[in-house]
């Protein structure tokens, strides 16, 4: 029997973008399955007191490293130019997607906006021209991210990944086996694999 993968992402991680496009090999190599629970990091950081201090040198060194990750994984990169994004509708919306279909479709658009073409996905115009690009039907999106419902899916994800012992992003799950950040995939293959 297949096993199952949680994986735990937001819009505004460039290393969850990156093991987002890592995830459909992941598939053919293990005929694993695959949750996506789309949660707020900034949702993490502040349920378990995690201060948000931007450290220059980080800052400084994040988009080299990036760079040298995106190269070896052969996976087009841009550092969004509006880090950190905003990504509280975008996530939203990625539920609403769960719910109607489209969700792949909407979260690979998403991704490469954010993290290949460098657009303004805080600018909602910006965001509706994306995903009709992508034949993505926007209007019906943009019309359920402010549902109280929506919202509170959200708010549970990012609760569920706290309550899991989880304190960053991206993160994986296969069973009660945690693993966190993009460079551990192999770990999670190792487990699907066992």
């Amino acid at each position: 029997m297949a096993k199952q993968l949680d994986f735990y992402f937001d819009f505004s991680s460039p290393n969850a973008y990156m093991a987002w496009t890592q995830i459909p090999e992941l598939i053919e190599r293990t005929n694993c399955q695959v949750k996506y629970y789309p949660v707020l990091l900034g949702g993490i950081y502040k349920t378990l007191g995690i201060p948000v201090v931007p450290i220059s040198q980080k800052t400084d060194y994040v988009p080299v490293d990036l760079a040298r990750v995106s190269r070896e994984l052969g996976v087009p990169f841009v550092m969004n130019s509006g880090f950190p994004v905003n990504s509280v509708a975008l996530l939203r919306g990625a539920l609403v997607t769960q719910e109607e279909g489209g969700f792949l479709e909407y979260t690979d658009a998403i991704y490469k906006a954010v993290w290949v073409d460098n657009k303004n996905m805080a600018d909602s115009s910006v965001v509706s021209k994306v995903l009709s690009d992508a034949g993505i039907d926007a209007q019906k999106i943009m019309a359920r991210i402010g549902e109280e419902a929506i919202k509170e899916k959200l708010k549970s994800n990012t609760q569920s990944i706290v309550d899991r012992g989880a304190f960053g992003l991206p993160t994986f799950f296969v069973g009660n086996e945690m693993f966190w950040g993009r460079d551990r995939m192999h770990h999670v293959e190792e487990e699907l694999k066992y």
